[in-house]
Order: C-alpha cells, then sequence, then structure tokens
C-alpha cells in the first residue's frame, strides 16, 4: 500500500451555512473510490464557508502503524504542492502591487527568523530567491 495522505479543500460560496452542498454523498462516493484505486492511506475532503465546516469525509489511516483513523485534528503534510502554490500566491500579489519580489520575506512572514541557517541569515532572503525562501517554508 502507497503510504499517500490526500487532502481536498472545497469553499463553496454557493452553500448556505446549515446544508452540506447538494450532490455530497455523490462526491463523497466518488473520493473513496479515487482514495481505493490509488491506495491512498489516508484522506479527507472539506467544505467550508465564512470559516465553518458544512460537510467532511473522513477515510483510512493517519498513521498506518499505530492505526489512528483520519479526523478532523488530522495534520496533512502536503509535499512540494505548497511551494508551487506559494509562488503563484506571492506573483498573484506582486501582479496586484501589494509586495515586491526583491522584499525580504522577513518583511512577511517574521516567524522565520526563528529557523537556523548555517549558509547566512535569513534576513538576507527575498521573495524572488524562490528556491531558497520556499525550501525554507517546507
Amino acid at each position: 500500500m502507497r503510504s499517500t495522505i490526500l487532502s481536498l479543500l472545497l469553499l463553496s460560496p454557493a452553500v448556505t451555512q446549515a446544508q452540506a452542498p447538494a450532490g455530497w454523498a455523490d462526491f463523497t462516493k466518488a473520493f473513496q473510490s479515487y482514495v481505493d484505486a490509488d491506495r491512498v492511506v489516508g484522506a479527507t475532503a472539506l467544505v467550508m464557508r465564512d470559516g465553518k465546516v458544512l460537510a467532511q469525509y473522513n477515510s483510512g489511516f493517519a498513521d498506518q502503524k499505530s492505526g489512528a483513523r483520519v479526523n478532523d485534528r488530522t495534520i496533512f503534510h502536503w509535499g512540494s504542492i505548497t511551494k508551487m502554490l506559494t509562488a503563484i500566491s506571492a506573483l498573484q500579489l506582486r501582479d496586484r502591487g501589494k509586495l515586491s519580489l526583491d522584499d525580504r520575506v522577513v518583511k512577511w512572514i517574521p516567524e522565520l527568523r526563528q529557523v537556523h541557517d548555517e549558509y547566512g541569515s535569513i534576513d538576507d532572503i527575498t521573495i524572488r530567491m524562490r528556491d531558497q525562501a520556499l525550501a525554507l517554508l517546507w
């Protein structure tokens, strides 16, 4: 069995606060089929609106060894996709004039100063230096 963990977040502006989205049961059936076919160890899908979870579906294990099931407290490690999403977000913010690629990353994420960097000061890394900055974020 492949040790993959899948997480899917759906943001739905068309859903009211009190209801799960139409077709949720069909979606979770299809989602479970994907999980089974791809032998995903643990997965969750949820729909949120205005910061509230409207529907959530959990499947499989958060930790296979201990037998811990996926639940609403499971932390998923998303892997390298976060680097791409962070880069896209940074470029969108640049396009909107909200930041510059030459800004130091600590201007926007001062907590990075707590990360030890044996190759130099974290204060020297800019958003433009995406490979270094995103590696530190991950």
